[in-house]
């Protein structure tokens, strides 16, 4: 339920077929009295906008259609849901319908009905105005032709405390139900899985549907109660009405323009080679890098510092500059130059200095595998969350 389609947008809509109105955004949070409401916006044009801008509909990681007590919205957001699936897209499509309105469809149509649901929806959650109403739900979908809609649907109930909270434990343990949605305010969401905690349930999955907030807890059996709460972070959804909805994929536009540039700035840097620039500093003073190494190599295999100098392209106060810097700053002696004899001419590297180069080298091999194994981890991540 918490995964979006692949290579599209984290972005969610919820269509609420209700005309302007002040107490929307409340009644969204409670989601049952909204269900409940019987004044219905221009649906039909809600239909027309999702055809017209279908490819970009279908970019979409979910949406959720909030469907009041008017015949008319179920029908036409059946007609959405429909025009969305027969597109082929990965778009995840969730119904939440009251009770009254979905039995009205099946008494009327039957059969067919159901097999419009099943083939149009990811999910169908029914909304019950009493916990024990969901039992006569229950009953119903043990038969046919209303179990097809057993998997696919999720019976809901609102609740104001814990009590109502431990009811629903309670019917759910009393006759076996297998599953059943309560939407909770979210300053009551602790005091909610408390109590459910307190009947033996753990958390067993946590996701997010469009502006919702889920948690999944199971018991001993798999039965399972869902808290579905108000999101804290409402910027991966928009609410659509039919007096807005042209506004508001106005924004669902630009928020894809955004993570497609979002995206492949990050596979550009996924892609891109990452070193590290690893430096020895004391006291303030950068003694040890990559070129110092680089210098000491060169000495260790040519044993000439006149040599290393021409085949470094640098010049004798910057090679012995940078020599001398080291080894004043560490205390030590890393090479050595003879002026007389037999050996006359030839600079040899130390032990300490081949030390230094391979501490520095197996430190730098080091950082480099961790930076990978990061790089690999991250750009997991973060292609994950915009799945």
């Amino acid at each position: 339920m918490g995964s979006a389609a692949p290579g599209e947008t984290m972005l969610s809509v919820i269509l609420v077929p209700c005309p302007p109105c002040r107490s929307v955004d409340y009644c969204v949070t409670r989601v049952v009295p909204l269900l409940r409401c019987d004044v219905c916006g221009d649906v039909q044009r809600m239909l027309s906008v999702v055809k017209r801008e279908l490819p970009l509909i279908l970019r979409l990681r979910e949406m959720v259609l909030l469907c009041n007590m008017c015949m008319p919205s179920l029908e036409t957001f059946l007609g959405i849901a429909s025009v969305v699936k027969a597109s082929g897209g990965d778009i995840k499509v969730s119904l939440m319908a009251s009770w009254d309105l979905v039995e009205e469809a099946l008494v009327k149509y039957g059969s067919k009905y159901v097999k419009k649901l099943y083939s149009h929806l990811d999910r169908l959650y029914v909304a019950f105005v009493k916990p024990e109403d969901t039992l006569v739900f229950s009953r119903v979908i043990k038969h046919k032709p209303f179990n097809l809609l057993k998997d696919l649907s999720m019976p809901m109930v609102n609740a104001i405390s814990s009590d109502d909270i431990s009811e629903v434990a309670k019917l759910v343990a009393h006759y076996d139900i297998e599953r059943v949605a309560v939407v909770v305010d979210r300053s009551a969401l602790g005091l909610a899985q408390t109590a459910l905690r307190g009947f033996g349930m753990r958390l067993a999955e946590r996701y997010t549907l469009a502006l919702f907030d889920t948690y999944v807890y199971e018991d001993l059996k798999g039965r399972s109660i869902e808290l579905i709460t108000w999101s804290d972070d409402s910027s991966s959804a928009l609410i659509l009405m039919p007096s807005n909805i042209d506004e508001q994929l106005a924004k669902v536009r630009s928020a894809i323009s955004i993570e497609s540039t979002r995206r492949l700035v990050i596979e550009s840097l996924c892609r891109a080679k990452w070193l590290v620039d690893l430096k020895l500093v004391v006291e303030g003073n950068e003694v040890l890098n990559s070129e110092v190494v680089k210098i000491l190599e060169v000495i260790d295999r040519l044993r000439n510092l006149r040599k290393t100098i021409e085949v470094l392209g640098l010049s004798y106060p910057t090679v012995k500059g940078r020599i001398s810097r080291l080894e004043k700053a560490l205390g030590i002696r890393v090479i050595d130059s003879r002026r007389g004899g037999a050996l006359r001419g030839e600079t040899q590297l130390l032990d300490e200095g081949r030390v230094l180069v391979e501490v520095y080298r197996e430190v730098l091999e080091e950082l480099e595998r961790q930076l990978k194994a990061a790089l690999q981890r991250i750009c997991s991540d973060i292609r994950d969350r915009s799945d």
